[in-house]
């Protein structure tokens, strides 16, 4: 039931708007010394937006949504654990103003609605995993679609100069990089029953990690992204998130500096499954 509410609320989402949100909101944050930031700011931003929270909300928003992601990760120590415990209680009351119709923004037509909307047609009466699930969206905007934003900046950067032309179609270089080099690497699977798969046995209980990033250069894949999933584990979220991250390259294509793609560097942050770049 969650699912299938959460997939008919995306599903109607106008990607086209959303595409154009993220450029807009990417043009309004954009600071010369801030990409790293910049990054997590513009598809938090967005997807808050599309959800119902005004504008003045978002740079609250968006810092919650930084701290509660260290909880996620299984490299978080003590303190970063109690910080994100604190965001995730302020993001949950955040929703529940929404919900309310506290807020001037929790508008019919925003994303929230839709998804409270699906929910009751598909008899999914839990408010709490709805909010959590709620919560689950601009986290995955925090992470997933920052790192397809950033990769996307990394490929910009590698293209030879004299290449580069500056009016690169934005949304045919997000798809390449959603699978050439997908933040979202690998994922892990569990077995049902003992079976055997490329004559390797298998037990039941055993974990299989699934190497997503090498499936999405397999010839045999016909060009498939399998970072965002396949079949019943397929993203609800991905043309979204493809919409987010194109206007946010569009946005910096029109704001940033000459020389920044000349002068970047970066390391890759700390993660078991993650390809998401922290610029300096």
């Amino acid at each position: 039931q969650p699912k299938l509410a959460l997939q008919r609320a995306l599903a109607g989402v106008d990607t086209q708007a959303a595409r154009l949100r993220a450029r807009r909101i990417g043009g309004r944050l954009w600071r010369d010394d801030g990409l790293a930031s910049w990054m997590v700011e513009v598809p938090v931003s967005a997807m808050a937006g599309l959800l119902g929270f005004a504008d003045s909300q978002l740079p609250a928003v968006a810092a919650w949504m930084g701290e509660f992601v260290a909880c996620l990760s299984p490299y978080s120590d003590a303190p970063q654990i109690g910080r994100a415990h604190a965001a995730a209680l302020s993001l949950l009351a955040g929703f529940k103003e929404l919900m309310r119709g506290a807020s001037p923004s929790a508008a019919p037509g925003s994303l929230l609605s839709r998804v409270i909307a699906e929910a009751d047609a598909v008899g999914w009466s839990a408010s709490h995993g709805l909010l959590a699930n709620l919560v689950g969206l601009l986290s995955q905007t925090y992470e997933a679609t920052a790192g397809l934003i950033g990769n996307s900046v990394l490929a910009l950067a590698r293209q030879p100069e004299e290449e580069r032309s500056g009016a690169e179609d934005a949304a045919v270089l997000v798809r390449a990089v959603s699978r050439f080099d997908p933040p979202i690497q690998n994922t892990r699977r569990f077995v049902a029953r003992a079976c055997e798969i490329g004559g390797a046995p298998l037990l039941a209980g055993q974990t299989v990690l699934l190497m997503l990033a090498a499936a999405n250069r397999d010839p045999r894949g016909e060009g498939r992204e399998f970072g965002f999933g396949h079949g019943a584990h397929a993203c609800p979220g991905q043309a979204l998130a493809c919409a987010f991250a194109t206007g946010a390259v569009e946005a910096l294509m029109a704001n940033a500096p000459p020389d920044l793609l000349r002068t970047l560097n970066w390391s890759y942050r700390r993660s078991p499954n993650a390809r998401i770049p922290v610029f300096g």
